[in-house]
């Protein structure tokens, strides 16, 4: 009995993307028709409903092979069959992407981007009909025995439906820095300036910063939130964006989102800081996923490091340490003239002289600190945008 692939081509609506951690892996969770019934394919095949009766039976409890463009040599991960649901529309399923995989990350990238699409079964016929004068092929019963994740289609219908989603960055005004933040009271206005009263408008999710798409019209989807209506204005709260950060980092409990949308949740919030930093002028508004990698360096290398782990090249790095290293070197100069100055004086007058001046160096030098900082952190935030 002869293997076959048949590609189902259901418009891939890239509704929300989970991504979670099982058994110590990093997932990414797709879901769709992996095969859709009743429909002629390209290559003139009915897959009748019901035809993957005995597979659902038979595999109970298993987990069904998911390949990359049927490559047995490229296992990506799997589709639970417990989770698979068969109904009158076709074979519903959701796949498990290993993101631990270089091929399965890849191809998770990809499907989010909406560039792969597409999914493909291999099956074995177990029971067919020809109609239409022989035309036309009718799949009764067949063994299922991988789905692929593929780039072009033979059914005009099935497809990857559901890939959890974060709010892109949306550069909302920000609010006095003191305001207050309530997050119950918020939420009332925001739903009442959006027209969000009884469902989420589609402006609604611009006061968050994470949202379940696929469900994107129940107001409970949305969490993470930002923003309050002031003044007739959409405005970010900077005491609602420490919280988020806070939230992030493990207070009050932390957050239930997928790992990897945290991580893009922490650029928005990055932006945010940089924003708030700018704007009320205080340098010392960092963002602590940041502050974390700058405040403890010791080394160039670790510099390095960091800004390798924001995505710049090696010689962007380069350039900048060779900036950073500008500013350490009036550092030094400044400590020089401090160890010159730093002797015994008998003179009360002459010694408080000295240790003014010493003052006056040590805030030069944390001035210059606080500059190799700002500067850092304005490179990586214009890198992120």
């Amino acid at each position: 009995m002869k293997t076959e692939k048949k590609i189902f081509d259901f418009k891939f609506e890239t509704k929300s993307f989970e991504e979670k951690t099982e058994k110590g892996l990093n997932i990414g969770i797709i879901k769709g028709y992996a095969s859709t019934y009743n429909n002629i394919d390209k290559v003139d095949d009915i897959m009748k409903e019901g035809c993957f009766e005995d597979t659902l039976k038979e595999q109970s409890g298993t987990i069904l092979k998911m390949l990359s463009n049927h490559s047995m040599w490229d296992v990506i991960g799997g589709f639970p069959v417990e989770e698979m649901k068969d109904d009158s529309k076709g074979l519903f399923v959701v796949g498990h992407i290993n993101l631990d995989v270089a091929k399965g990350k890849e191809t998770y990238a990809l499907a989010k981007q909406g560039v792969i699409n597409k999914m493909s079964i291999g099956f074995r016929v177990k029971e067919e009909e020809f109609i239409d004068d022989g035309k036309i092929r009718l799949i009764k019963k067949c063994d299922l025995f991988e789905i692929s994740i593929v780039p072009f289609p033979a059914n005009p219908e099935a497809n990857i439906l559901n890939v959890k989603t974060v709010v892109p960055y949306q550069n909302l005004s920000l609010a006095d820095r003191e305001r207050e933040w309530d997050k119950t009271s918020a939420l009332k206005r925001v739903r009442a300036f959006t027209d969000s009263e009884e469902e989420a408008s589609k402006s609604y999710k611009k006061a968050f910063m994470w949202y379940d798409k696929e469900n994107e019209e129940n107001l409970t989807a949305y969490k993470l939130p930002i923003a309050d209506v002031v003044n007739g204005q959409l405005k970010a709260i900077p005491r609602a964006i420490f919280a988020v950060a806070g939230a992030l980092k493990g207070a009050r409990g932390g957050v239930d989102i997928p790992q990897s949308d945290k991580q893009k949740i922490i650029s928005s919030i990055n932006k945010y800081y940089a924003k708030m930093r700018k704007e009320f002028d205080d340098d010392s508004i960092v963002s602590p996923f940041l502050n974390k990698n700058i405040d403890d360096f010791t080394e160039l290398k670790e510099v390095e490091n960091c800004l390798k782990d924001n995505g710049f090249s090696q010689k962007e790095c380069k350039a900048i340490i060779s900036k950073i290293n500008s500013l350490k070197e009036k550092d030094v100069d400044d400590k020089k003239g401090l160890n010159q100055r730093d002797v015994d004086i008998d003179d009360e007058e002459q010694r408080d002289v000295v240790l003014q001046n010493e003052l006056e160096t040590q805030k030069k030098n944390l001035k210059i600190s606080q500059e190799i900082k700002r500067l850092l952190l304005d490179y990586i935030n214009k890198k992120k945008e």
